[in-house]
């Protein structure tokens, strides 16, 4: 994406910018899925997704930025009649990732992602429902 903001005024600071990125919007995303039965029942999944470096600031100020990062996550699933069974291992690669964030006064402040995480779920099924 080549999102621009042909003009901006910081009212705080009483100045114009003009054709600048603006703030918390990635110019690449990019996302892949794949999915792969295993046996009968039972299915995993690869989940990659890149994310470029965004601006904490309408000011295009190249040093206020969120570095860009990379993720994978990995999935084992289960279904039996009356339980469902899901393991996720998100981030496997442990990257520094950041959701977003913001700048005060030239200093940068980020809000990360969880680093690498194990999830389990099961959900079962009551009164003879699917």
């Amino acid at each position: 994406m080549h999102a621009r903001i042909a003009s901006y005024t910081d009212d705080r600071a009483a100045i114009t910018y003009h054709d600048v990125e603006p703030l918390a919007t990635a110019p690449i995303l990019g996302n892949l899925r794949w999915e792969l039965p295993i046996a009968h029942a039972w299915d995993a999944a690869i989940v990659g997704r890149y994310v470029d470096r965004t601006h904490l600031a309408n000011d295009g100020n190249d040093a206020l930025v969120t570095p860009g990062y990379t993720l994978v996550d990995l999935a084992l699933h289960f279904v039996r009649p009356g339980q469902e069974w899901r393991v996720e291992l998100t981030n496997v690669l442990d990257a520094n990732a950041y959701a977003g964030g913001y700048a005060d006064s030239g200093v940068r402040y980020f809000y990360p992602i969880a680093t690498r995480t194990l999830l389990v779920t099961l959900r079962l099924a009551t009164g003879g429902a699917k």
